[in-house]
């Protein structure tokens, strides 16, 4: 028997079509949004999440390829590291070793009182959460593989985080219409009475809105070339709106910093745009009058957000600006911790405590004044808490991986309107994340790692493709 008996009929193939790019990208933003809210290593929905999660390497591990692999390699070897970097951390070690790292003495202590004093310990001081915080990493890394693998182009990312963002807006403006205690709370420990939308902290919520109307912006704008459907701009700008206005809305002061950012960033790119050949030929359209008359437009932008904004004021729809000037931030607990935080970064900023840690190991640093019904469970100063965690090696990651990210950005730069446009919308990106994380920790629930991780990709693959044009 000869052996074409056994050969194939037909190559099986390895690329997967454009709808089914998009149902497997729709499915991983669906779970997300609905299990992915909290930040909580106790929420129950993580416990269904990580599993769902997991399953999306199956078509993503199908998929790939080292080439496709090679479109990011920086990043997912920056994420590969990090990820070892945790699991190093939960490596027991000799006491001659564990024991002379800052801060265990109190635990070597310990262990002689109960006759322990061989024991083999990791770097982290409460292993448990070490695991939690490695097995976390699944979500962002199933998600960047999948992207990576079904190559459904950086609008498609665009267009789910988008989706994501009305979701959540929609869902926020409906949380504040029906009052506290309603079902539209996905989640025990939140902001009951505000708009959390498919979160469970107003925080990032309105970190998230800021980001949702930068892409909305940024499709916009694409979609703005003479000869695009116009239904799309119309859904665009009704998007765009309905994320702006429950962002106003949010009791969250630190949303609406962020939020005026985005603003200012989108005006900045519409303006860019604007500048473009074919837009200074088209007669009709909002862009070509934005184009002739940009002055006038951008006044209009700015006079509508503040008469709204004053709207809502009157009806004590916007407690977060109320809230700016009738209450001193620097009430809120978040500022009285900093000197904690430099103490245990510097105690622990070699090699951390291990990622996960934070909440257990603050309670060796706390003040009893500060003991009351409430507690700290995060540094809502992800940059500290990184150091404090994480310690040099974390450290460094994070730095090598914001020195890909300037270049990946410096090498988008042209003269081009539309080039400039694209440095903006990127720095504003970067920019906002970098900010809130200065003052929470919205990279901590598994919904902002997806999306971040998306993005993080979305300017790989735009990079690459700017490279290829040159």
């Amino acid at each position: 028997m000869s052996s074409s008996t056994f050969a194939p009929t037909r190559s099986i193939a390895r690329e997967p079509s454009r709808l089914q790019a998009l149902i497997w990208l729709g499915l991983f933003a669906g779970a997300a949004a609905l299990l992915g809210g909290s930040s909580r290593f106790d929420a129950v929905h993580i416990a269904a999440l990580r599993p769902v999660a997991a399953l999306f390497l199956i078509p993503a591990f199908y998929w790939i390829s080292r080439e496709k692999l090679g479109e990011a390699r920086a990043p997912m070897t920056m994420l590969a590291l990090m990820a070892l970097w945790t699991a190093l951390q939960l490596v027991p070690l000799p006491p001659s070793i564990w024991q002379a790292l800052p801060g265990r003495g109190v635990i070597a202590e310990l262990d002689a009182l109960h006759g322990l004093e061989g024991n083999w310990r990791p770097i982290s001081y409460v292993p448990m959460r070490g695991f939690n915080a490695l097995f976390a990493l699944v979500v962002p890394a199933a998600g960047a593989l999948l992207l990576l693998a079904l190559r459904p182009g950086i609008w498609a990312v665009f267009w789910a985080i988008a989706a994501l963002g009305v979701v959540d807006a929609a869902l926020g403006l409906a949380q504040i219409l029906f009052g506290p205690g309603n079902p539209l709370y996905f989640y025990t420990h939140t902001n009951a009475g505000a708009a959390v939308g498919i979160f469970a902290n107003e925080n990032h919520s309105g970190v998230f809105s800021a980001l949702a109307l930068l892409v909305i912006a940024r499709l916009g704008l694409d979609r703005s070339r003479p000869g695009r459907s116009r239904l799309s701009s119309i859904a665009l700008t009704a998007a765009f709106v309905l994320v702006l206005l429950a962002l106003l809305v949010s009791a969250s002061r630190a949303a609406l910093g962020v939020g005026l950012a985005a603003l200012l960033a989108s005006s900045l790119m519409a303006l860019l745009w604007s500048r473009r050949a074919e837009l200074a030929r088209a007669k009709s359209g909002g862009m070509a009058f934005f184009a002739r008359n940009p002055r006038t437009a951008l006044i209009v932008g700015v006079a509508v957000v503040f008469a709204l904004l004053y709207a809502l004021m009157q009806f004590e729809r916007a407690p977060g600006v109320i809230d700016t000037f009738e209450q001193s931030a620097f009430e809120d607990l978040r500022w009285r911790i900093v000197p904690i935080l430099s103490e245990m970064m510097s105690r622990h900023w070699l090699v951390g405590t291990g990622f996960g840690t934070f909440d257990a190991l603050y309670l060796l640093y706390e003040p009893t004044e500060f003991m009351g019904p409430a507690y700290v469970n995060q540094a809502h100063n992800d940059w500290a808490q990184l150091v404090i965690e994480g310690g040099l090696p974390a450290v460094a990651l994070i730095a090598a991986f914001s020195i890909w990210a300037m270049l990946a950005i410096r090498g988008l730069f042209a003269r081009e309107p539309e080039a400039l446009a694209r440095c903006v919308f990127w720095c504003a990106i970067a920019a906002i994340l970098a900010v809130a994380s200065l003052f929470d920790y919205p990279l901590r629930t598994p919904t902002f790692q997806l999306v971040a991780a998306w993005l993080v990709i979305a300017l790989a693959l735009e990079r690459r493709n700017a490279s290829k044009q040159h």
